[in-house]
């Protein structure tokens, strides 16, 4: 093995790291020092005595003098504010309405700053979005655990809608996102009305949203209690024959209560 010369390039780098940190911590030690030096010089600061103990001697107010040691200790501890408040409500709207971290934060300081809340002496209660980010990933672990926590039901409500869904395909290896109507058919238990999940059939008849329904329901709750179906009036659904509800019935070899949204019939 041969020892090769000194790689004069790196060499130059390093010792000019060396220096530039000895000259930020020399720095630092003076500094340190003459702050240190300037407190201590400084006359002893006494706390007032009451009213009541105006003729105390001079032993006690040497007692309460606060020294300088002990003001250089409380110097030296930093202190932190950290926000507890916590903000459920908000986070749940957020996800219902789909509105970003950043926007929330911007609008629940706006509030806060038009209520008085917010000032230009106390910005202590400004919401930014970090704390928006983790009061939602906190509700989600709630809900989460509630619905885990829930097996039973006894009524079913659903209701379809087609809306715009963001998916990802892929062609010749490439991915690539893109809009596409989608059906969803959501879920609601009641009582309470929890929402509890909503999924996407493969077609809009009858059978593929009950075998969607079942497949939904029958991993993750108990259905042997379930009592009441509700749904609005369309042929689909409240067909004596081929409609959903009967066909659920057909299913679960039992009869349910039918609760048929009367707005539809009315409006019918």
């Amino acid at each position: 093995m041969v020892i090769g010369t000194v790689d004069k390039k790196t060499t130059k780098v390093l010792e000019k790291r060396w220096k530039r940190k000895n000259k930020t911590e020399e720095h630092k030690i003076s500094h340190d020092d003459e702050y240190k030096k300037c407190e201590t010089n400084r006359p002893y600061q006494l706390v007032p005595a009451t009213l009541g103990e105006e003729a105390s001697s001079s032993n006690s107010s040497e007692e309460n003098a606060i020294k300088p040691e002990d003001r250089l200790d409380s110097l030296n501890t930093p202190s932190t504010s950290q926000k507890r408040i916590k903000l459920p409500s908000v986070a749940l709207a957020c996800d219902r309405t789909g509105v970003s971290d950043k926007a929330a934060a911007i609008l629940v300081s706006a509030a806060l700053k038009d209520m008085g809340i917010v000032t230009t002496v106390d910005s202590s209660k400004i919401v930014d979005r970090s704390k928006i980010r983790r009061e939602r990933a906190k509700v989600r672990v709630d809900l989460k655990r509630k619905d885990e926590r829930r097996k039973e039901v006894y009524g079913i409500y659903f209701d379809g809608r087609k809306d715009q869904t963001l998916v990802q395909t892929s062609k010749e290896g490439i991915s690539s996102k893109k809009t596409k109507i989608e059906e969803h058919i959501v879920l609601v238990s009641e009582p309470g009305s929890k929402y509890i999940g909503h999924f996407t059939p493969e077609s809009g008849n009858s059978l593929s949203i009950k075998r969607g329904i079942l497949d939904f329901l029958e991993p993750n709750f108990d259905v042997s209690n379930l009592l009441v179906i509700g749904c609005d009036g369309t042929a689909v659904n409240t067909g004596s024959k081929n409609g959903i509800i009967r066909q659920l019935e057909v299913s679960l070899n039992r009869s349910l209560q039918w609760f048929v949204c009367l707005l539809h019939a009315n409006d019918l």
